[in-house]
């Protein structure tokens, strides 16, 4: 068995390394809520149409965000994205997260 792991704590041990772990964990499942923090349904249709409209790439997207075109394009073939990516591309196109999305990003959060 090894210390420190959750397994370890599960199989019965208590000692300080896998307590620390299971204490560690369990505030970070409480705060996260999602790796990616807030995840939203985008209207890919609206993001598609303004990117055809401002003459605006896959490449050049990804490229002005920092991430790798392919997974923006999978970002929007799904139409869920976290909230920071979704900022960072309705800032890149010149317009609001808001416009791209039907969700309540403000009140998600706060509940």
């Amino acid at each position: 068995m090894t210390h420190g792991t959750h397994r370890g704590y599960q199989a019965g041990c208590r000692c300080i390394d896998c307590r620390d772990f299971v204490r560690d964990y369990s505030a970070r499942r409480r705060n996260l809520g999602h790796p990616n923090g807030v995840v939203v349904m985008v209207r890919s249709e609206a993001l598609r149409r303004i990117m055809r409209e401002r003459g605006i790439d896959y490449d050049t997207l990804a490229d002005a965000i920092g991430a790798h075109p392919s997974t923006v394009l999978q970002e929007l073939k799904r139409s869920r994205m976290g909230l920071y990516r979704l900022d960072a591309i309705a800032c890149v196109l010149g317009t609001h997260y808001m416009l791209l999305t039907d969700d309540d990003c403000v009140s998600a959060d706060a509940s």
